[in-house]
């Protein structure tokens, strides 16, 4: 979980003055602000605009997540979200004020920010210290692969279909896959959309907390449904093949887009200098690791069927 702050300079303000203002506001929202069931409600309620009702995806994030789903996808699922609590989100952030912290700073004004900066935020969080607490060092148990086919009243839900596996790789490389199965003309696009097979065909890469994983979520008429499903398995277990030099090109370049993009705005700039640095560009043997882990005796199914009450 991460923090941002940000502040124009006001006139006549003096860099440490600045760089203690933004400490201010840092520790203010991490730990003292108070919070109350109208807050939480409005947050609550843009968190589930934004995450949806989807009993497949459901399923799947818990089945990839042992039943931890933030830890994989950082807003959670709709059942937890949907009854969070005034104490449920204080303990969360009493919590976060003693795990280990990290702090970046991008100067605006003078070198000298930086240093003013992590002074005034060690003499506010410390009385909030005196018990640092380690964290997670274990993740959960998953469940193994197989299949599940869910029954759904809600006419509000789509039939369709989901793939999950686990993987281990790195960042660039989940989300240089998930651009060549995503892109137009890519794996999916080729594979199902260009037939007809599928009204929509889209992949996910989660990095989560104690291992990442990748999604596919598919959408298409019940009698075409099982079809579309075995082309996406097909596709993902084909690329335990290797991914074409021509394709690991075309990921790199869109990494670096995506890099030049980011190194244009503060956001970007401060990730990486709270990062250290980033990680490498995808390589094909990165790709071909990530795909290795693919094949179908890895995936978890899960298909969603909506019957008339």
């Amino acid at each position: 979980m991460g923090l941002l702050a940000h502040a124009v300079p006001e006139p006549s303000e003096t860099p440490a003055e600045l760089a203690r203002r933004l400490a201010r506001a840092s520790v203010h929202a991490l730990s003292l602000a108070s919070l109350d069931g109208r807050a939480i409600a409005a947050a609550r309620s843009a968190e589930l605009g934004v995450i949806g009702s989807d009993p497949g995806l459901d399923r799947l994030i818990r089945s990839l997540s042992g039943e931890r789903p933030s830890t994989l996808d950082a807003r959670g699922l709709e059942r937890e979200v949907a009854v969070l609590s005034t104490l449920d989100v204080n303990r969360a952030r009493y919590a976060l004020s003693r795990e280990p912290l990290r702090a970046a700073y991008l100067a605006s004004t003078a070198d000298s920010e930086p240093t003013f900066a992590r002074a005034e935020l060690g003499r506010l969080l410390a009385p909030h210290r005196t018990d640092v607490l380690p964290c997670p060092a274990e993740g959960p148990e998953l469940e193994g692969p197989g299949a599940w086919t869910l029954s759904s009243v809600d006419a509000h839900v789509a039939p369709g279909a989901f793939v999950g596996v686990p993987v281990a790789t790195s960042l660039t490389s989940g989300y240089a896959l998930e651009f060549l199965l995503n892109r137009e003309g890519g794996y999916l696009d080729r594979g199902l959309m260009a037939s007809g097979l599928a009204q929509t065909a889209r992949a996910r890469f989660l990095p989560g907390v104690f291992g990442a994983a990748l999604l596919v979520e598919v959408r298409a008429p019940k009698p075409d449904r099982d079809r579309a499903l075995a082309q996406v398995r097909g596709i993902l277990a084909a690329l335990r093949a290797g991914v074409p030099k021509a394709d690991v090109e075309l990921a790199r370049s869109e990494d670096a887009r995506r890099r030049a993009l980011a190194e244009r705005g503060p956001r970007g700039r401060i990730v990486e200098l709270w990062l250290g640095e980033l990680p490498p560009p995808p390589t094909e043997a990165n790709l071909r690791a990530l795909g290795a882990q693919l094949g179908a005796e890895q995936h978890r199914v899960v298909r969603v069927d909506v019957r008339a009450e």
